[in-house]
């Protein structure tokens, strides 16, 4: 067993996760493969490419937890990578692909500032909660969280909004725009980053039905300022607002309940 396992995930109490392989997980990533072969089949490459792509992104939110589990059966630091490498492989075929096809670098200043409010307007709709969830008194009822629970879930979010406007809004609008053109792209994109998270084991236990349709038009409104501007950095920086909201609630919360965490474990 990892010795990082004993201090990860960050809450002392809880249920186990949901299954790994369910009609979900394993429909969403197969679904987009066969589609994009039909997309082949009836000459559309580059909707081939895109679904495929999404779908290798899709297969590795089953790869990489079963990786983890791996850690059990064994000790020592090849347990302790076995359980971090997750970290890395997630994140793999957004930048295999962003290798692949390389998305261009450019900035907007306008864009930029139309990003940071957009982050900041879809977390918004959901102001009453976080305004809930970031009261101390609140946060000292919670679950204990761990600091390095609290620093990897942060990681994570950072990480996935990086990788995931690398992948969305640089490399398929860089595959999709000459073949279907912009707006269409930002469609497709739009559902095809839906479908990664709905795909996710996480994902009808972790998120309310509304949720998805949140994250539906914000993916649309990041597509729609990538393609007005040019550049998937000003979408970037709208996900990075979005997620850095519950990266610092996470942070805040393991240092409420540090006492707490010493306590459960005395």
């Amino acid at each position: 067993m990892s010795r990082i396992a004993d201090l990860h995930p960050g809450r002392l109490a809880g249920s186990a996760p949901p299954p790994l392989f369910t009609a979900r997980t394993i429909g969403v990533p197969l679904g987009l493969a066969c589609t994009g072969a039909a997309s082949a089949a009836l000459g559309a490459p580059a909707l081939a490419v895109a679904l495929v792509a999404t779908a290798t992104v899709c297969a590795m939110h089953i790869l990489a937890p079963w990786v983890r589990t791996q850690s059990r059966r064994t000790g020592g630091a090849i347990a302790d990578a076995l359980y971090l490498a997750p970290y890395v492989l997630f994140f793999l075929p957004y930048v295999l692909w962003a290798l692949a096809v390389p998305p261009a670098w450019g900035w907007h200043a306008w864009g930029a500032v139309a990003a940071l409010l957009c982050g900041l307007a879809f977390q918004g709709v959901d102001a009453k909660s976080w305004r809930t969830l970031f009261t101390p008194d609140i946060m000292r009822l919670m679950p204990a969280t761990r600091p390095l629970s609290a620093a990897l879930e942060s990681y994570q979010l950072m990480a996935s909004a990086f990788c995931q406007e690398l992948f969305y809004r640089g490399v398929l609008f860089v595959v999709l725009v000459p073949e279907i053109g912009a707006w269409p792209t930002v469609v497709v994109t739009s559902l095809l980053f839906t479908l990664e998270h709905f795909g996710n084991r996480w994902g009808t236990t972790a998120h309310a039905k509304g949720y998805y349709l949140r994250i539906t038009l914000f993916a649309g409104a990041l597509g729609a300022l990538a393609a007005v501007t040019g550049s998937w950095l000003v979408a970037l920086l709208g996900h990075l607002v979005f997620n850095l909201v519950p990266a610092v609630q996470l942070s805040a919360r393991a240092v409420l309940t540090r006492a707490s965490f010493r306590e459960e474990i005395a």
